[in-house]
């Protein structure tokens, strides 16, 4: 499935020829960026991007993914989101984000938590910053 985002209310999606391979969510992402004229390093102006219908299971790096997205409110996955358990890398993965990216259980954003380990369902017992939906 594409990957779909909306910024300022307007859906942006990568068309489906554009499709990143799925064991590299970091590539879909810039594929998203240069599709809707953004460079790599520019700040995004996504304000949801979601990932329903997309398998997480081959993800192996994160590193940065989604760095400099000041605007982004809320990631959604479907209830089932999980990423691998081993084999993953991705500090800094929510760098430079802001407290306006909160989770479906209200898990808010901190500097301190940046790592992959975040791109995850937010429960009371694993706080994440993704929304099942």
């Amino acid at each position: 499935h594409p990957l779909n985002c909306r910024a300022e209310g307007q859906p942006l999606s990568t068309a489906p020829e554009e499709k990143a391979p799925r064991n590299h969510v970091r590539s879909a992402w810039r594929i998203a960026r240069f599709h809707n004229g953004l460079t790599p390093h520019s700040s995004c102006s996504f304000t949801t991007i979601d990932f329903r219908g997309f398998d997480p299971s081959h993800l192996t790096d994160l590193f940065y993914t989604f760095s400099g997205c000041s605007h982004m409110t809320t990631i959604y996955a479907d209830p089932t989101w999980a990423l691998p358990s081993s084999g993953i890398t991705g500090s800094q993965c929510f760098y430079s984000c802001s407290t306006s990216l909160v989770g479906g259980n209200g898990t808010t954003w901190a500097r301190s938590k940046t790592a992959y380990t975040y791109f995850r369902i937010d429960t009371a017992s694993t706080p994440g910053y993704v929304t099942a939906a």
